[in-house]
């Protein structure tokens, strides 16, 4: 039935884990419990996609997911029903972000164009004007006003979060530029990439604010803490930065001495997750600089991590071609997610 056409063929992992002797998490802040795992094989494409990107909608409603396959897909990250399917970009997509309100999604990767979507019908609402290069990161600003876009050129794009037009050019610490993130107040806007250099600019002025030697190899990823007090930056140094964004200053360093780090998400201010080349996803509590949590699974990097403080889910998506799906409502030791599977899109 047609149903059953849309949703996917998924091998759903309920276990109801152990809570640790000795835990010190705060309250609700609960690693384990239930867990989703997913792979994607396309009808017309018999390898699975490579996961590079991942975007959730407040509330966590809605798992949007792309990469080398081109094809964006969007599932109920609760229950793996595939919701739609949206097509139309003509090389791998490298990024995706919704906007505040959960009303459009913005795409970009290779094929240098921005498409915007309806996120309630999957209809094309826009398609910005194609860059010189292709694009890394895209992301709204936190009122939705602002859609900014970084990528393999000397400047950043500052394009209008509603109508789409282009506001501002700023420019950018390097040419190959990885990472860009708005902090939560909105009053600030981070960019870094491959020569190690962080950048922070007032986003109402668009001067800059600090211009950082933050690491001493590519940073690709950022993420600011929710308080919008600090800016966390890692990439192919095997360390993690904190910085006061205030000061410019280092406040902080975590070491991740066995893997590049190439996503990050703040669960609360003193809660890091980090994941990279080793295939594991970590939870870090910064008040003790320390790993709290960590779990496996994956066989591949981890490109990519979003977390909704809602509902409280975390997805991990990588290279070996799955994602998965975490509720940090509950406890758990290092957890495996044992077998990956294979699905059929349809």
């Amino acid at each position: 039935m047609e149903y059953r056409r849309k949703r996917l063929l998924l091998l759903i992992v309920w276990g109801l884990l152990a809570c640790p002797s000795g835990a010190a998490l705060a309250e609700e802040l609960r690693l384990g419990g239930p867990m989703m795992v997913f792979q994607l094989v396309d009808e017309k494409q018999p390898e699975p996609a490579v996961v590079s990107t991942l975007a959730i909608t407040p509330g966590g409603g809605s798992l949007a997911a792309a990469g080398d396959d081109h094809i964006i897909r969007i599932w109920n990250p609760r229950d793996g029903e595939l919701l739609r399917r949206l097509t139309g970009h003509q090389d791998w997509v490298r990024c995706l972000t919704y906007s505040p309100d959960g009303t459009r999604l913005a795409s970009a990767g290779n094929d240098r164009q921005v498409r915007i979507w309806s996120a309630q019908t999957g209809e094309l609402l826009k398609t910005l004007p194609k860059h010189q290069q292709a694009i890394a990161r895209v992301v709204y600003s936190p009122d939705g006003s602002l859609l900014v876009t970084v990528g393999f050129e000397s400047e950043m794009h500052l394009y209008d979060g509603h109508q789409g037009h282009l506001v501002r050019r700023l420019s950018c610490p390097c040419v190959d530029n990885r990472a860009v993130a708005f902090s939560p107040n909105g009053t600030l806007l981070a960019a870094a990439g491959r020569n190690g250099r962080l950048r922070i600019w007032d986003v109402n002025s668009g001067t800059s604010q600090h211009e950082i030697p933050a690491h001493r190899r590519r940073i690709r990823t950022l993420a600011f803490s929710p308080d919008s007090h600090h800016l966390a930056s890692a990439g192919d140094d095997r360390q993690i930065h904190i910085w006061d964004v205030q000061s410019g200053e280092l406040v902080q360093t975590l070491l991740a001495r066995s893997a590049k780090t190439f996503a990050l998400t703040y669960v609360d201010s003193n809660y890091l997750v980090s994941g990279g080349s080793d295939n594991l996803v970590r939870l870090w509590n910064l008040s003790q600089s320390t790993v709290e949590h960590r779990l496996d699974g994956h066989t591949g990097s981890i490109a990519a991590l979003a977390y909704d403080s809602e509902s409280r889910l975390l997805a991990s998506g990588s290279y070996d071609t799955t994602i998965r799906i975490w509720n940090l409502r509950r406890v758990g030791r290092d957890e495996t997610a044992r077998r990956p599977f294979s699905t059929q899109d349809r």
